[in-house]
C-alpha cells in the first residue's frame, strides 16, 4: 500500500467521525464486537510433537479483551483444523461468564476430527462471539481466512486466537530458490492479477531478505527461529515512496511464520512513516 493508499485511510478516519447518519440514510449502524482473549497457560505445549501428537497437552484461559467495552451475550469456544473453516468444532459453548479454562490434548484433538495428526497440520482455536444484539460472529468464516484484521494482534497483549501445530522442520536450503507473492496487503505486488516474482536472498542459516519496490529499496531482514518457524524483523528502514522515509517491523503472532511444510513465508508488517502507519500481510510461496 503505497502513499497514496495510506493517506485514503487517513482522510476516511477524518471523514467519517466528521458525518452524521442522518446526513446519508444508507450509512449502517456500527455494531461492537468483543474481542476474545485467549491466554496459554505456562506450563502447555506449543507445538505437536509430529513423533508422539497424542501426547500434546495444552491449557487456555478464555476472555473478553476490553473488559470496560461492550461484552457479549455468549462466546463459543471452536477449532479448526488445517483452515477447513466448514468442518469447525465447538469444543466449549454457552460460555456466558469470564474468565473460564479450558485443556486439550493431542489425542482428544484425533478424536475430534476423527484422523491422525500428521506432520503439517495446525489446529487454531478461537470463540464464535454472540453480542447482546443477538448477531454471532463466527470465528473462522466459511469464506475462509481470518475476521480480526492484523493490526489487532498488535494491541498490548491481544490474543484473539491460538494456534497450535506439528510443524514441518525448518531446512534453509528449500529457501533457496524463487518465490512468488500470493497475498500483499501493502499492494506493492500485484498478485491479484497474476503471480509475481519476488526475490529472497539468502543471508546466512537463520537469516533471509527481501525487498519492496519503494525508492532506495533495501533489504527487510527476516530472522526464523528454527525450533518455531517464527519470523522476527526488527524495527528497520527500508525506502522511500514519495521522498518520505517508511520504517517496517514484524508484528507477532502466527502469521509471522515460514511454513516449511509448503515452503511458504508469511510476515504481519507494520509500516510507518512521518504520515500514519498501516498493518499489512505479505505472503511469499516457493514456485
Amino acid at each position: 500500500m503505497k502513499l497514496s493508499i495510506l493517506y485514503s485511510f487517513l482522510f476516511a478516519a477524518v471523514l467519517v467521525s466528521g458525518c452524521r447518519k442522518e446526513d446519508n440514510p444508507k450509512v449502517p449502524d456500527l455494531t461492537k464486537v468483543p474481542i476474545p482473549l485467549l491466554t496459554l497457560d505456562a506450563t502447555s505445549d506449543t507445538k505437536i510433537s509430529g513423533q508422539e501428537p497424542e501426547a500434546f497437552h495444552a491449557k487456555f484461559t478464555v476472555d473478553i479483551y476490553f473488559q470496560n467495552g461492550e461484552l457479549p451475550k455468549q462466546l463459543d469456544l471452536v477449532v479448526v483444523k488445517n483452515d477447513d473453516a466448514a468442518n469447525a468444532k465447538t469444543v466449549l459453548a454457552n460460555i456466558t461468564s469470564w474468565p473460564v479454562d479450558f485443556e486439550i490434548t493431542g489425542q482428544e484433538l484425533i478424536d475430534l476430527f476423527g484422523e491422525p495428526i500428521a506432520l503439517g497440520d495446525a489446529f487454531e482455536f478461537s470463540t464464535d462471539v454472540t453480542t447482546q444484539g443477538g448477531l454471532k460472529v463466527a470465528a473462522f468464516p466459511l469464506a475462509g481466512g481470518t475476521p480480526f484484521a492484523p493490526g489487532i494482534y498488535n494491541m498490548p497483549g491481544s490474543s484473539p486466537l491460538l494456534r497450535f501445530a506439528a510443524p514441518c522442520p525448518f531446512d534453509v536450503e528449500a529457501y533457496k530458490t524463487d518465490f512468488f507473492v500470493v497475498r500483499d496487503d501493502w499492494q506493492d505486488y500485484n498478485f491479484d492479477v497474476e503471480n509475481e516474482d519476488i526475490t529472497v536472498t539468502y543471508i546466512d542459516d537463520t537469516h533471509l531478505s527481501f525487498k519492496y519496490k519503494a525508492e532506495d529499496a533495501q533489504p527487510i531482514i527476516m530472522e526464523i527461529d528454527p525450533e518455531t518457524n517464527a519470523i522476527t524483523i526488527a524495527h528497520q528502514y527500508y525506502g522511500k515512496y514519495g521522498g518520505d522515509d517508511y520504517f517496517i517491523e514484524s508484528i507477532p503472532g502466527d502469521l509471522s511464520a515460514v511454513d516449511p511444510c509448503t515452503t511458504t513465508i508469511s510476515v504481519n508488517l507494520h509500516h510507518s512513516t512521518a504520515a500514519g502507519t498501516f498493518d499489512g500481510v505479505i505472503v511469499m510461496q516457493k514456485k
